[in-house]
């Protein structure tokens, strides 16, 4: 039962973004709120807002910490590949960001599902 005071978020009732003149523009405060709800992001002890990328590219507590200028790009981009590929977006993400290779099992669902791209041999191979 919920408690009058609890806040429900519905972001499928939520748009971020709108076209004007043919070109998408996006509400980036609303993509950083529904990307700290889908446990995406979270603020640090910093107060910086990064990605949780845990047990990805070491099995240990690990974060990518984000770039909120006022461009807004790097919240876009991570908005855009999690809406489209989930996680896996996340993780290419943050091996492009890091130019390094999560653990093999990303290595290997990110080949599955035809994400790697040729530059990814490139980067330096995890040796976790």
């Amino acid at each position: 039962m919920e408690s009058d005071n609890e806040s429900i978020i519905d972001f499928g009732k939520v748009h971020v973004s709108c076209d004007i003149d043919g070109k998408k523009v996006y509400h980036e405060d609303l993509l950083v709120a529904y990307l700290l709800v889908e446990d995406v992001l979270f603020v640090g002890s910093s107060g910086r807002i990064c990605v949780l990328i845990n047990d990805t590219f070491v099995h240990a507590a690990d974060a990518e910490e984000i770039d909120c200028s006022e461009s807004g790009d790097e919240i876009i981009d991570i908005y855009e590949r999690y809406k489209a590929n989930d996680w896996l977006g996340v993780i290419a993400w943050v091996m492009e960001k890091r130019k390094l290779q999560p653990l093999k099992r990303y290595v290997d669902q990110l080949k599955e599902k035809g994400l790697w791209k040729e530059e990814y041999d490139t980067y330096e191979k995890n040796n976790f």
